[in-house]
């Protein structure tokens, strides 16, 4: 927050082609996540290999035979090498419901008008939960048992240390956010036809530091600016602030968007 001035006077630098190379780099790099949860994470039990289950038992019993005998333990941190693939990894269930999520926002999109192409995303979503829930890949159980409230204490993990390298490293983190920040501002200022001045982008950086303040004190991630949201703003056409407002976030996120009111 308080170096938001600053960053925002190195407004002249920030040409189209540098904003547009920023938003779809991150475009791209965001593209992994999607394909993860659509196959499968690189690690755990839906990795795209797995142990062999014999070689597994080969290391158990090596392991605990050493140990018999009196020879030499074997390391505790030695472990088999994935080697064989996992049946679990990218099932054509999850491709398939992938799949028809996709098609219905392009659908919808495409040839849908008014109300319902201006919530493509959310009807897409909302086909694929349903195809889900009737295919049984998901359940909601865990809601059942969740209490109806829940209380968030400020800092839940322990009071916050202040260790001179852990602030260097995210002093360096927040920077390259709030460069990130500024590419996603100015290419929303594009799509709704504003010019985003100095004092607006500082106001969108401070933004962006007070919600990772807040988010510091309620035990979750540092927070900041999304470019999938830029994209639905071109996907749906709608530039209200207020749409920021009604989604309980502060409206001053969206100081870069169109005039109050002006909806796509």
């Amino acid at each position: 927050m308080i170096i938001a001035p600053a960053v925002s006077r190195m407004l002249r630098f920030f040409p189209p082609v540098v904003t547009g190379t920023i938003i779809l780099v991150i475009g791209v790099s965001l593209m992994r996540i999607g394909i993860n949860w659509i196959f499968g994470n690189p690690v755990g039990p839906t990795a795209p290999m797995i142990v062999d289950p014999a070689h597994a038992d080969w290391l158990k019993a090596a392991t605990e035979g050493a140990t018999a005998a009196g020879l030499p333990e074997v390391p505790a941190k030695i472990a088999a090498a994935p080697s064989v693939p996992n049946p679990a990894y990218a099932p054509l269930g999850n491709i398939a419901v992938s799949a028809a999520v996709l098609v219905s926002i392009l659908i919808i999109a495409k040839f849908a008008r008014g109300f319902i192409a201006n919530i493509s995303v959310l009807m897409g979503i909302i086909i694929g939960a349903v195809i889900a829930v009737a295919t049984g890949a998901m359940t909601f159980a865990k809601v059942g048992e969740a209490a109806w409230f829940g209380l968030i204490t400020p800092f839940h993990f322990g009071m916050p240390t202040f260790d001179p390298v852990m602030i260097l490293t995210m002093t360096l983190v927040m920077i390259v956010v709030m460069i990130e920040s500024t590419g996603m501002f100015l290419a929303l200022g594009d799509m709704t036809g504003r010019r985003v001045s100095q004092p607006m982008l500082s106001a969108g950086l401070r933004t962006d530091g007070l919600g990772t303040l807040i988010g510091g004190i309620f035990n979750t991630f540092p927070y900041t600016s999304f470019s999938q949201n830029v994209g639905l703003v071109g996907v749906t056409g709608i530039r209200s602030r207020f749409v920021c407002v009604a989604g309980g976030r502060d409206p001053d996120c969206a100081r870069p968007c169109a005039q109050d009111g002006r909806t796509g």
